[in-house]
């Protein structure tokens, strides 16, 4: 996927390049394409890190968010945070902020 084209994108995203379809990121990237190559391959080895040494699992909202900061905090300054706007795709919210837990 070299674009968000599928994802239901505000011009007001706080997590987006302003005038961009793409993330603001930590690795200097404009292009959604090379943002993507590139997150893909961080993970792979962030995420050799974490089954080498799991996160406590808790399964609870902490737990989901440690493991996406581990995951994505050389890539998003935003890593691990509960996002401040709804994220949809087709139409169909991911997790509908006004029903999130508040405790995070």
């Amino acid at each position: 996927m070299n674009t968000y084209a599928e994802y239901d994108i505000s011009e007001h995203d706080p997590y987006l390049i302003p005038d961009s379809e793409c993330l603001k990121n930590l690795l200097g990237h404009f292009d959604t394409a090379t943002l993507n190559e590139a997150e893909r391959r961080i993970s792979q080895q962030t995420l050799a890190q974490i089954i080498a040494s799991p996160v406590l699992p808790t399964f609870d909202l902490t737990h989901l968010c440690e493991i996406h900061r581990r995951l994505f905090r050389h890539i998003y300054a935003f890593a691990g945070q509960v996002r401040t706007m709804e994220v949809s795709k087709g139409g169909k919210l991911f997790l509908p902020y006004e029903v999130r837990p508040r405790f995070v």
